[in-house]
């Protein structure tokens, strides 16, 4: 009941992450690495896992219920409910949760390199600490997923070092946010007024029991500061010292610690670190700061070059030159074609390639994370319709065929047809254009399908794909899915039929000639 009650509560997409009440154990799905410990903390401890069918590795986090106090478990449903609702190329992405008897087991996406306090420990141990240009880029990443919490309601409440995690051990890994047990939705207005947070990173009006989610960019201040310090800027010898000072003393900027920055950087922190919240910088003026918009373009991965996006900045854009945000007219019409072949899809083809794309990990989807945040100009977390059209006006309209720009945007977003989201989220630009440019083994197809069957019926059926994805589809969504994939005539698809829909449209074991991933 419980499980049933949790998903008609939950979007489509927040669907996607099966929460296990009954039924199905975490060691069926993984095969947990108990000699591979991640991590370690009060209530548990993390480890490496092994998808069984698909081979993914992913993080497990195992919490002993027996050691968890009633409000650490609220705590737990609340960074579960959280979670399962982000989809942010800088957020941690969760993919599944088991309730055991005496565990509870979360899984997330594996960051293999590292916390940003490590890195920002061993190299102040040796006296270095970061160099302004890539500060500014950290910022942009944290910034960027903070802002995103923010524009949806939700405020984090314990940024500090810790917090941040490499995504892999790549000297330009992008940074990805985790651990949202203190996070809260919040109501435009609403003052908050629990004491929490970590001592270093706590805002002065937090102290005072009255704050809203501007709490976080004072975090992200003492954050930035840090980086280009290796020290906090507020401290003492106990935790009521450190409390003190965040509450008395204004933060100092002496040439000992910073002569190596711009005055632009100086201003930026500063602008941050403001005592009075009605003058302190919100997220997204932070991501409009020269700080952060000073800093050039800097592709992370070898798979993307510097020219393969012409970055018009908005003084040429305002004279009326170059015309299309981004203009690489190879790479825009393959990205276009894989669009059109997603807009054209079936529906159940469609949800497949959905469910698909959140299953990727990061090694897979790193060309697409550079695309979409390139097309996404205001580092929000999503494509706006303004951006989609600015960035694809320049290809040849010929391309498109039937499609117009706006009907192509407007196809691609199941949230968008339900009426959740009016932007093109993360995922949903990823599972429309890998089309012809990654392949998908068909153990994804068949981690699909077991999804859709969640009573391992042997089949998927109209009330299959409900029971698992919850009241957002119509019945009239629901009957055009079965029927597409309804090869003999029974109102049922099986894997076989499932797996002969997707050939059709993405071939036997993934885009023809394109080698197949492996980790």
């Amino acid at each position: 009941y419980v499980a049933h009650r949790t998903r008609q509560a939950s979007t489509i997409y927040q669907n996607f992450v099966r929460e296990n009440f009954t039924g199905g154990s975490c060691s069926d799905m993984y095969e947990v690495h108990g000699t591979s410990k991640l991590g370690k903390g009060s209530y548990g401890s993390v480890y490496l896992a092994t998808h069984r069918i698909t081979g993914d590795e992913r993080a497990v986090k195992v919490m002993n219920v027996d050691r968890i106090t009633s409000y650490y478990l609220r705590k737990l449903h609340t960074e579960i409910a959280i979670l399962k609702s982000l989809d942010h190329p800088n957020i941690i992405k969760l993919q599944d949760v088991f309730f055991g008897k005496r565990s509870v087991y979360i899984v997330t996406d594996l960051c293999r390199g590292g916390e940003l306090f490590e890195l920002l420990n061993s190299g102040k141990n040796q006296g270095f600490v970061f160099r302004e240009d890539r500060a500014s880029k950290l910022m942009r990443d944290m910034l960027s997923a903070v802002n995103y919490l923010h524009e949806n309601g939700i405020v984090h409440r314990d940024l500090k070092l810790e917090n941040f995690l490499f995504e892999d051990h790549n000297s330009n890994s992008p940074l990805i946010l985790i651990d949202f047990g203190l996070s809260k939705h919040v109501s435009p207005g609403e003052r908050l007024t629990q004491k929490v947070g970590s001592c270093y990173y706590t805002a002065p009006e937090v102290l005072n029991g009255n704050y809203d989610y501007k709490c976080d960019v004072w975090s992200l201040g003492v954050l930035c500061y840090m980086l280009l310090s290796g020290s906090p800027p507020f401290f003492g010898k106990t935790v009521d010292d450190v409390y003190l000072s965040i509450q008395t003393k204004e933060a100092t900027f002496t040439d000992k610690k910073f002569k190596h920055v711009s005055n632009s950087c100086l201003d930026f922190m500063k602008r941050l670190l403001v005592r009075d919240v009605r003058y302190r910088m919100s997220t997204g003026d932070a991501l409009n700061h020269p700080f952060i918009t000073g800093a050039p373009f800097y592709p992370r991965y070898a798979s993307m070059q510097a020219a393969d996006f012409d970055v018009v900045s908005p003084e040429e854009e305002k004279n009326g030159e170059g015309g299309a945000l981004v203009r690489n007219t190879d790479k825009l019409a393959g990205i276009l074609q894989s669009l059109k072949v997603f807009a054209e899809a079936d529906p159940l083809t469609k949800m497949t390639m959905e469910m698909v794309s959140h299953t990727l990990g990061s090694l897979q989807v790193q060309q697409f994370r550079e695309e979409f945040q390139t097309i996404d100009t205001s580092h929000l977390g999503r494509i706006s319709h303004r951006d989609f059209v600015r960035t694809f006006s320049n290809c040849d309209p010929h391309l498109l065929g039937k499609w117009d720009l706006k009907d192509l945007f407007e196809s691609v977003s199941l949230e968008r047809a339900h009426g959740h989201n009016q932007n093109m989220s993360y995922h949903e630009y990823v599972a429309a254009v890998m089309h012809d440019r990654v392949d998908i083994k068909s153990s994804r197809l068949d981690l699909v399908f077991s999804f859709l069957d969640p009573d391992n019926t042997g089949v998927i059926s109209a009330e299959s794909i409900r029971s698992a994805l919850g009241e957002d589809l119509s019945e009239e969504e629901l009957r055009a899915m079965i029927l597409a994939g309804d090869l003999d005539g029974d109102s049922l698809v099986s894997k076989k039929e499932l797996t002969q829909l997707w050939q059709t449209v993405y071939g036997e074991a993934g885009p023809a000639g394109k080698q197949q991933y492996h980790k």
